[in-house]
């Protein structure tokens, strides 16, 4: 009988916490992005929180996660179309300032870390219920992509998504036995990306000085470079008009350290 009084108590209590507002619970509350990550399956990036919009930059990306705050459920229906199908739901996806084209939106209620909530998933089509993994879909071509719109949380207040995301395959490599020559590849057109512009920095104290441009066309090639020089690099471009309010993007700087034979 206690047991059975135990267990009674138990389903009383569990069904109080259910019944309770979710915004007590601390793992609940009023829903934000705290993280945007754009990922090929390898490598993985971090987006920087611009106080309107959140910007991230990556050479090579075919997935992004966009990462809500911890114990935060979405509601999916605001986010895909159906359980099976990841074309976005009424449309609620923008990409630069247009309908989404191929793009498609998956709720993801999974984290892989538990400092993380939910994710809602984009990506440029098919439907993820087509292919293997997001991670054998194909790469986003160089250029720049605003995907902004608002989708819902389970009690139905409203989450807003306006991130930038900044493609450039920047690479830079010793090009000759010697040691004297650099090139660097990028890309110099793109999606919605306009103004591109390589830079250059010698390096002091293993960080990058003060950078210049060098070039607006791809590959850059830098001759009479002194054995054992290191060379920083990095590349800009503003949009080709949406959004109209956004400052110019760019890459992480990469280096290279020139080596004799």
């Amino acid at each position: 009988m206690k047991t059975l009084t135990k267990l009674a108590l138990t389903l009383i209590a569990v069904a109080g916490l259910q019944a309770c507002d979710p915004y007590e619970d601390e793992n609940k509350g009023t829903p934000s992005v705290v993280n945007v990550i754009a990922t090929d399956g390898g490598a993985a990036v971090e987006g920087t929180n611009t106080g309107t919009s959140w910007t991230v930059s990556s050479p090579s990306s075919t997935v992004i996660f966009v990462k809500t705050n911890p114990g935060k459920l979405l509601d999916g229906a605001s986010i895909q179309s159906s359980p099976t199908d990841c074309t976005p739901a009424g449309g609620w996806l923008s990409v630069n300032g247009a309908g989404p084209g191929n793009w498609m939106s998956c709720y993801y209620p999974q984290s892989p870390a538990s400092f993380e909530g939910a994710s809602v998933v984009l990506y440029p089509g098919p439907s993820i219920s087509d292919v293997d993994s997001w991670f054998s879909l194909t790469e986003l071509a160089a250029g720049i992509y605003n995907l902004a719109g608002t989708v819902s949380d389970k009690q139905g207040h409203p989450l807003a998504i306006d991130v930038n995301v900044f493609v450039n395959d920047l690479a830079a490599a010793q090009s000759d036995t010697a040691g004297t020559e650099i090139t660097v590849d990028f890309s110099d057109a793109g999606d919605n990306m306009t103004n591109v512009q390589l830079w250059e920095a010698p390096d002091v104290s293993g960080a990058p000085g003060t950078f210049a441009a060098v070039a607006t066309t791809s590959p850059y090639v830098k001759t009479g470079v002194a054995v054992g020089a290191t060379y920083w690099y990095k590349v800009t471009a503003d949009t080709a008009g949406f959004p109209t309010t956004a400052a110019s993007f760019e890459t992480a700087p990469v280096s290279v350290t020139t080596e004799a034979p």
